[in-house]
């Protein structure tokens, strides 16, 4: 009976090691692919100054986003008896034991065709190791920026049925979840 009243927590740190390492790459392609589209239609006299001005600026701020959404952020990722809590300074992240089919590593090669395809795009080496998360219960996006999961009211998603979490152990990561997702 005392056993029962003992709450578990277990910590793994976030990987950031690859998490956003080509993302400011792209954006800064992108921007100044369009800022030297955007000097040769003005140089030309097809785009008007004003225009140039707002195209120049508008790819000013999408670099700025870019850097500041590329940006690594140190967080961990919490085990304990109720849920799997995903925490960093700009978001959090909620998942009820319960609404969790299954834990898998997997190597980046091994995921669906569109997150191989953003791997390539951000450098994230084929063989870069992530926990798989497979949900019995739909991702939920609150009105709340940075909370999602399915441990929250929401806006439920209609395909998200996984998501994937990057810590820097996810062996031992997936060896000390069980014990939890077979309690629920």
């Amino acid at each position: 009976m005392a056993n029962d009243s003992i709450s578990r927590t277990v910590e793994f740190p976030i990987d950031t090691s690859q998490i956003g390492k080509g993302v400011i790459a792209v954006f800064l392609a992108i921007a100044f692919a369009g800022e030297a589209l955007n000097l040769v239609l003005f140089i030309s006299g097809i785009q008007a100054q004003g225009a140039a001005i707002g195209v120049g600026i508008f790819l000013l701020i999408v670099l700025g986003i870019g850097v500041l959404n590329g940006r690594p952020e140190e967080g961990v990722v919490i085990l304990n008896d109720d849920r799997l809590e995903v925490r960093t300074g700009a978001s959090r992240q909620l998942y009820r034991w319960i609404d969790i089919r299954g834990l898998q590593v997997r190597r980046y090669r091994d995921l669906n065709p569109l997150a191989r395809t953003w791997a390539m795009i951000s450098r994230t080496p084929a063989d870069y190791r992530v926990v798989e998360v497979r949900l019995g219960r739909s991702l939920r996006l609150n009105v709340v920026p940075g909370q999602s999961g399915t441990d929250i009211i929401g806006i439920p998603s209609l395909f998200a049925k996984s998501t994937r979490l990057y810590v820097h152990d996810p062996d031992g990561f997936v060896r000390a979840a069980e014990p939890f997702l077979q309690n629920s």
